[in-house]
């Protein structure tokens, strides 16, 4: 796998991405705090390549990277917008299908401008630079698939 990602990494200016957000689950800390991860699916393609992979993310860390994108393009993240943090509710299910749809459509956005595409912020938040093969193994949250089209 490094040896197929060393050559993406190369070209990521060939590549597109789409995102989703296709399913959320609640899960337990280990102080046994309940928390809402949301699945990333992102897709990318170039002519004659393309790639699926998956990677999960609670809310803070969506928070983090509207922070830390904010810092350095702020100019062209005028119109993004990340939904509020709310302690109450957060569990709540009309709740979090509101703030995954919302997520959903600020990653869409933020992928659509290369900038932000090219920046490390959001290449590591979507993992287009992939982690090792040990890290992959170790996560049980996150899997990447190749696929052909």
């Amino acid at each position: 796998m490094d040896k197929q990602w060393s050559h993406v990494k190369d070209r990521l200016n060939d590549f597109t991405f789409a995102v989703s957000i296709p399913d959320v689950e609640t899960l337990t800390d280990d102080s046994g705090t309940a928390f809402t991860s949301y699945t990333i699916a992102v897709r990318s393609s170039a002519p004659m390549e393309n790639y699926l992979w998956r990677v999960s993310r609670r809310f803070s860390e969506f928070f983090a990277l509207h922070n830390d994108l904010r810092s350095k393009h702020d100019a062209v993240l005028q119109e993004l917008t990340i939904p509020h943090r709310k302690p109450f509710r957060r569990l709540d299910a009309s709740f979090v299908e509101k703030r995954r749809a919302a997520l959903e459509t600020y990653l869409q956005k933020a992928v659509s401008r290369n900038l932000i595409v090219l920046s490390s912020d959001l290449r590591v938040f979507l993992r287009i630079e992939p982690p090792s093969p040990s890290a992959l193994s170790a996560s049980p949250v996150s899997s990447y698939t190749s696929y052909t089209s």
